[in-house]
């Protein structure tokens, strides 16, 4: 289960680096990790992985076995994220590091709950203000010129 969960967070890893390479380094790849998080949270092996983190709730040694990678996971994002706000000239305080444990636990929750019950508003108003709370906190930090 921990190599599944290993090789899945690699290639999700990797893929969420792909898509926003496409983006110029700065503020405007910074605006576009919320949708490439989105679209990378969908796939098939990031279901798997909160599908595993979801069933270690009930089974300890699971959850013994899968909380270290879960950790790593975690702190990979943290880390690439952070170098994500520092390369947009932001500085990452309390408040984007709340946005982005709120994006991170929120989105894969969205996709996981859309495959029982799929609802475009739901997912449109999500993203409308996960992307408004992330131009907020750009504006605190620039003020309104950028």
């Amino acid at each position: 289960m921990v190599a599944a969960v290993r090789y899945a967070w690699d290639k999700e890893f990797s893929e969420i680096d792909a898509e926003l390479a496409r983006f110029e380094t700065g503020l405007t790849r910074f605006r576009a990790i919320i949708d490439v998080h989105w679209e990378i949270v969908r796939r098939p092996e990031d279901i798997a992985i909160h599908e595993v983190r979801i069933g270690s709730r009930s089974d300890p040694t699971l959850a013994q076995a899968v909380q270290p990678i879960m950790a790593d996971i975690a702190s990979d994002y943290a880390h690439y994220v952070g170098t994500q706000i520092r390369q947009a000239g932001l500085e990452p305080n309390e408040a984007l590091r709340g946005l982005t444990i709120t994006w991170a636990l929120a989105l894969p929750m969205l996709a996981f709950y859309r495959a029982a019950n799929p609802n475009e508003r739901m997912e449109h108003s999500l993203l409308t203000s996960l992307k408004e709370m992330q131009e907020s906190f750009i504006r605190q930090q620039f003020g309104s010129a950028r």
